[in-house]
């Protein structure tokens, strides 16, 4: 029983640890693994943490307008690539 209750606080606290990861990953945020490693490093200190989950919460529309921007130009539509070949 104690095993149990350690296995599940332990996976309580990784998921505590990555939070700002996985509100970025929700967010679709395209720096989401620059958050991912930068947390994975620092985020043991409580100033590292809080400044990836501050960067997280943050820039939400900056970062799906440049995306999306990013997808434009490319030619990129819904995942699928859309060259003038296609069309004719």
């Amino acid at each position: 029983m104690e095993t149990l209750i350690f296995v599940f606080i332990g996976i309580i606290g990784i998921l505590l640890y990555f939070l700002p990861f996985i509100i970025s990953l929700k967010k679709n945020s395209a720096e989401a693994g620059a958050i991912f490693f930068i947390n994975l490093l620092v985020g043991f200190t409580f100033i590292g943490w809080i400044v990836c989950f501050l960067w997280a919460i943050s820039n939400s529309e900056v970062s799906k307008t440049k995306s999306l921007q990013l997808k434009k130009q490319l030619g990129i539509i819904d995942g699928t690539k859309h060259s003038d070949k296609e069309e004719k």
